[in-house]
């Protein structure tokens, strides 16, 4: 495979590295033609993923070819101009349900969401199988596709529980805790960085369980306002504070955070929406 282009499909960090520190990577071919790789220190897990060969754009064969301009291509921050769906009467209820019946019967009601969200939305559906064929390598079959779906619905349910403090429903561990604690010692401010990946909630569900630390979330949440204020309605008292991203105030508010100490939760996959200024 030697010529051959690769780049991350997925990836995931299970435990903060110090400078200096020796890591040693093991990597192995898979039957679907992408590697999986292993990253550990000292014997420790650091990382693990998998990488897939890089598509690279073919050259064309004339010059006809040639000025034939490329399509149109999508925006990375194109999800961020995308409307929000649903009913607020059937976002009320599911509320309702899910706070007075459990998780456990509020999951297997979201099977209903999921399965609308995937019969009826083209474009996320689009969307996601693009990423899945990324992220595995292969082309994702209707049940992996759905269970994409059906992972996001979860997280946006799991939101409400952490908002109303039942920490007792998650299993819920850090990598590098003392580094946090350590940061809290000295009055420092830092960021925490997510990917997509989770819940913003749990970042600010940290935050309320250890004391000294206090945490702010700057997120892009103009495509889920609605599902934010319902949420932040439902329990006031522990609904974070939210720097809302796409304004030039909102990097001043996070200075002001990180100078008092506070630790700010992003995600560094977010699009970027500051307006430009000029001198």
């Amino acid at each position: 495979m030697r010529g051959t282009r690769w780049r991350i499909g997925a990836a995931k960090f299970v435990k903060p590295v110090r400078p200096g520190e020796t890591l040693t990577l093991e990597h192995e071919s898979r039957p679907n033609g992408s590697i999986r790789f292993r990253i550990a220190s000292a014997g420790h897990p650091v990382a693990h993923g998998v990488l897939v060969p890089a598509i690279v754009p073919a050259e064309p064969h004339d010059a006809q070819a040639a000025a034939v301009p490329a399509g149109p291509r999508a925006s990375g921050a194109q999800w961020a101009d995308a409307p929000e769906r649903g009913s607020a009467t059937l976002l009320r209820i599911m509320i309702f349900l899910s706070l007075r019946l459990g998780r456990p019967v509020a999951r297997g009601l979201l099977h209903l969401i999921a399965a609308y969200f995937f019969a009826f939305a083209p474009g996320a559906r689009r969307g996601a199988r693009a990423y899945l064929h990324r992220a595995l390598g292969r082309e994702p079959s209707a049940t992996d596709r759905y269970r994409q779906v059906y992972a996001f619905a979860s997280t946006i349910l799991d939101r409400l529980y952490l908002m109303h403090e039942r920490h007792d429903l998650f299993a819920i561990s850090i990598e590098g805790e003392e580094l946090m604690h350590a940061t809290v010692a000295r009055g420092s401010g830092a960021f925490l960085l997510g990917a997509h990946l989770g819940s913003f909630e749990i970042m600010s569900a940290v935050g309320r369980r250890r004391p000294g630390l206090r945490v702010a979330m700057a997120m892009y949440e103009r495509n889920a306002s609605r599902v934010a204020a319902f949420f932040r309605a439902a329990n006031r008292v522990s609904a974070p504070e939210i720097i809302a991203l796409g304004q030039l105030e909102a990097m001043l508010r996070i200075r002001d955070c990180l100078d008092e100490g506070k630790f700010v939760g992003c995600s560094p996959t977010a699009p970027s929406r500051m307006p430009r200024r000029r001198s």
